[in-house]
C-alpha cells in the first residue's frame, strides 16, 4: 500500500499527488490530509476512479484515508462505501457515486478577480484536478 502524506499541502496538491499515484497503477492507497477540503476532494476524486475508502480522524486536524480498488475484472467498480466526513470537516457529502456526472459551466478565463495571470493559473488547476 502506497503511502501519500499530504500534511501542509493545500488544494489541489493532494488531488494531484493522488491523481499521479492512481496513474502508475496504485490498487491500494493510505492518504493523510490536515484541511477539510483536502479530505473532501480527496475522497470524491478516489471514489470517482472506483476505490473502496474507509476515512479515520486521528485528531481534530489530521485525517487517514484507506483506499483500495475496487475491480470486478471488467475495469468497472464493484461497488462503493457511503462515507461520511468525520464531525468538523464541513458537509462532506458527495452526491452521486461511480459513473455519476458532473456538468461544470464556466462563464470566464479566470478564477477569481484582481491578477489575471493568477487567475489563469488557478483555472488551469481547477481544470486539472477536474
Amino acid at each position: 500500500m502506497e503511502i501519500l502524506d499530504c500534511r501542509g499541502l493545500a488544494c489541489p496538491q493532494p488531488v494531484i499527488r493522488c491523481r499521479t499515484a492512481v496513474g502508475e497503477g496504485a490498487a491500494a492507497l493510505e492518504v493523510v490530509v490536515d484541511n477539510a477540503p483536502a479530505l473532501e476532494n480527496v475522497q470524491r476524486f478516489l471514489q470517482g476512479r472506483g476505490y473502496l475508502l474507509e476515512v479515520a480522524q486521528e485528531d481534530p486536524r489530521c485525517w487517514r484515508i484507506k483506499a483500495v480498488l475496487a475491480d470486478g475484472g471488467d475495469g468497472l467498480p464493484v461497488g462503493s462505501v457511503p462515507v461520511t466526513a468525520p464531525q468538523g470537516a464541513g458537509s462532506g457529502a458527495v452526491e452521486g457515486g461511480p459513473g455519476a456526472q458532473t456538468l461544470v459551466l464556466l462563464t470566464t478565463e479566470t478564477l477569481g478577480r484582481g491578477d489575471d495571470t493568477l487567475g489563469m493559473k488557478l483555472m488551469e488547476n481547477f481544470l486539472a484536478t477536474l
